[in-house]
């Protein structure tokens, strides 16, 4: 084997600008415990790339650069733009600047890391003092240096809301602005009954959510993934391995298929899936092409710690390589729960103007109108009817969703939650419910069915009113869940859904723990309909 002339190796080194060095001083510094909050992996591949250091946690991709000609910078410029476009985001460094200014790197790092929270930070750049020196700065993405193309970017993952981008194909982003571009790509939001290719749900593990019922919790769970993985594949987000362990363990002892499980390492805040989970969308009534809608979630508007909910959509698109949508509407994001809507599939959408326009109560998107909403259902989701119900049940801690109140059933007909007990504080809010749905039509002007569905006695724990519901059911490829609440209506509720699926088996599931975490079935799954 011919040898390489040390001149020849002396020259490559000088073009790499030192990286071997640069990278083995960096990954020595990581494993050393400085950013020991976070897993690193060094030349990991994300689609067709290898990139030098990645953080799947923070989503965050380090690259480091020597000089170089223009050619390898385009070619650097395509790869930073496939990179963002699955979710991450560039942090690119000098590799002189890594040698000589290490603990400099590694602040911006962990600045960037700490801020990855953020739906739509960009990382911050070196101490000030480094940014006046312009020739070994780090540059936002755009900035013109004034001292020739060879320069460090400091690159956001997420696109301007107000600027367009190209459509990537799989693994890419869309980030959708104009008008008419959602109606160009054809969007629409399955029906629910729709196949599935999978059922997510994420493992429960936040205490918080059922204090002093969390041993009960995980038995739950056991059994929604036991009846949903005899005909589907069930994908479940844990923390870590530790939580796949328990995870499976409890599948183990139900009898669940697991053969049927695909877990997912991707950390959450919670387990209501529903609601962050990603929302799946089919280009037209084509089944060739699937994209993840990228809206936000912030906990409902009611809790603190939703950060690494919101980045599911994102990190699933990334790790699946499935497009990922922008919604946005007022030059910015829109937060939309997936519990907040219930669709047919054929473009008519239920929700209610408790959850989407109180301006003073659990406000998602401040200033946003009906027309706003509408808007955005039309572009992303390709909903043309959008039926308006009033208020949700007592004990909804997300003030308003849709899916404990009312759901479709069949393109055209829906059940809705009646109250037989006049001194019921949802005696009255459901009657006027049923008063607007009575005058309402679906997308094509046929008008909406509708089927009574009871109400369960009303259930308190610690004195506090819980959203109990049977409307929180989940349409599996062969069955449908139920909750049930130990209450005589668990059996007229279980024989109504019978009647109306008669394609698939009903299956009541004890959800009388479950719901003291203000949630039951529908709250805790998404679906993903099949290609």
């Amino acid at each position: 084997m011919k040898r390489i002339s040390l001149k020849l190796r002396s020259l490559a080194a000088r073009l790499r600008g030192n990286q071997t060095d640069a990278e083995q001083r960096l990954w020595e510094r990581i494993r050393s415990g400085q950013i020991k909050e976070w897993k690193f992996r060094r030349q990991h591949p994300i689609g067709e790339y290898v990139v030098d250091f990645c953080c799947l946690e923070g989503m965050l991709i380090i690259e480091l650069d020597g000089g170089q000609h223009l050619e390898q910078e385009k070619a650097d410029e395509e790869r930073t733009k496939y990179l963002r476009s699955v979710g991450f985001r560039v942090l690119r460094f000098w590799n002189d600047d890594v040698l000589r200014k290490t603990d400099d790197v590694l602040e911006e790092i962990l600045r960037a890391l700490e801020s990855s929270d953020d739906p739509y930070s960009h990382p911050n750049p070196l101490p000030r003092r480094e940014r006046e020196k312009r020739n070994t700065s780090s540059l936002v993405e755009g900035e013109s240096a004034g001292n020739g193309p060879h320069h460090s970017l400091v690159l956001s993952s997420r696109p301007n809301p107000g600027k367009e981008s190209k459509n990537y194909r799989q693994g890419k982003n869309i980030n959708d602005t104009s008008r008419h571009a959602s109606a160009e790509l054809g969007l629409r939001m399955p029906a629910e009954w729709e196949r599935h290719d999978a059922t997510w749900i994420a493992w429960p593990h936040n205490t918080t959510d059922w204090p002093g019922k969390m041993s009960a919790i995980q038995w739950v769970y056991g059994e929604i993934v036991r009846h949903l993985s005899v005909n589907e594949l069930i994908r479940i987000l844990v923390n870590n391995k530790a939580h796949e362990l328990k995870a499976r363990r409890v599948l183990d002892r139900v009898g669940a298929l697991v053969d049927r499980v695909e877990f997912v390492r991707i950390p959450t805040n919670r387990g209501w899936t529903r609601d962050f989970g990603p929302i799946f969308l089919m280009h037209g009534d084509s089944q060739a092409q699937m994209s993840i809608a990228r809206f936000q979630f912030n906990a409902w508007a009611h809790y603190p710690d939703w950060q690494k909910d919101n980045r599911i959509p994102e990190r699933v698109a990334a790790k699946f390589r499935i497009p990922l949508v922008q919604v946005t509407q007022q030059n910015r994001g829109v937060v939309l729960e997936g519990g907040s809507i219930d669709v047919n599939g054929q473009g008519t959408l239920l929700t209610t103007e408790e959850c989407l326009m109180d301006d003073s109560i659990q406000v998602r998107n401040p200033g946003f109108s009906r027309q706003d909403y509408e808007e955005v259902f039309r572009r992303y989701l390709g909903v043309t009817q959008v039926l308006w119900l009033g208020k949700g049940i007592a004990g909804d801690d997300t003030h308003g969703h849709v899916d404990d109140l009312c759901r479709f059933v069949d393109p055209y007909t829906v059940v809705l939650c009646q109250e037989s007990n006049p001194s019921d504080a949802n005696y009255r809010l459901l009657a006027e419910n049923q008063e607007r749905l009575e005058g309402m039509r679906c997308e094509d002007g046929r008008k909406v069915g509708m089927v009574p569905l009871p109400m369960p006695a009303p259930l308190y724990f610690d004195g506090q009113r819980l959203p109990a519901s049977y409307a929180n059911f989940y349409i599996g490829n062969s069955v449908v869940l139920v909750p049930t609440f130990n209450d005589p209506n668990d059996r007229v509720a279980l024989g109504i859904l019978s009647e109306l699926f008669p394609d698939r088996t009903v299956v009541g599931i004890h959800a009388v723990d479950l719901v003291w975490g203000f949630g039951t079935i529908h709250c805790l799954t998404q679906q993903q309909t099949a290609l």
